[in-house]
């Protein structure tokens, strides 16, 4: 019997088309991330000072996020004096903005309650404060903040920072957040000039 020969096997040779590199279609290029805007609005050093001030309150002063008169009192010790009685309830801080006498003596300035007006004074480095009583917003106990310069009015109200009883309170926030919208429009406030920040 003769001896056999194998065949030897076939190498596949890639044909030229393979050879050739890959080129990407120039269309098919990834987009750029796109880049966060940046806002061009800034608040005032004066403005600054005070939303700084209800964040270091928030932050650091025991039981003021849930508890708007603490949160409010705190605030204004910070940024000029606390004016309020030690025991004063967010109705008795929102009688005392509603009153003029006891504002004229104190050395606060009434806006009604006109949140364009406690905007403009926010934003002026002004130490703004806002409250509506229970009988306002038909439950059984009022509420106060601190409001804070914001580069524009949300749904015709301004931004600010606040306590809340039995929750967590916000910093620098849509009043909207603190308020039924249906109360805004009851919230009385007052301003006073704070100090120019060192």
């Amino acid at each position: 019997m003769g001896r056999q020969h194998r065949k030897p096997a076939k190498v596949k040779r890639k044909s030229a088309r393979q050879n050739k590199p890959r080129i990407k279609a120039a269309g098919r290029r990834r987009k750029a991330a796109k880049r966060t805007r940046k806002l061009r609005w800034s608040p005032t050093p004066e403005a600054q000072k005070v939303i700084d001030a209800t964040r270091d309150v928030f932050d650091n002063t025991p039981g003021a996020k849930s508890d708007c008169n603490r949160f409010v009192k705190a605030v204004c010790k910070k940024v000029l004096t606390d004016p309020f009685a030690p025991d004063a309830t967010a109705d008795v801080i929102t009688n005392n903005i509603r009153d003029p006498g006891w504002r004229t003596a104190n050395g606060w300035t009434g806006l009604e309650q006109d949140p364009v007006w406690a905007k403009n004074s926010a934003d002026r480095g002004d130490l703004v404060i806002g409250g509506a009583t229970s009988s306002d917003l038909g439950e059984g106990y009022g509420h106060v903040v601190v409001v804070v310069s914001c580069e524009r009015l949300w749904r015709g109200f301004g931004y600010a920072s606040w306590g809340k009883f039995r929750g967590i309170g916000r910093v620098n926030e849509k009043m909207t957040r603190a308020y039924k919208y249906r109360d805004l429009p009851k919230v009385s406030y007052m301003c006073k000039g704070a100090p120019s920040p060192s």
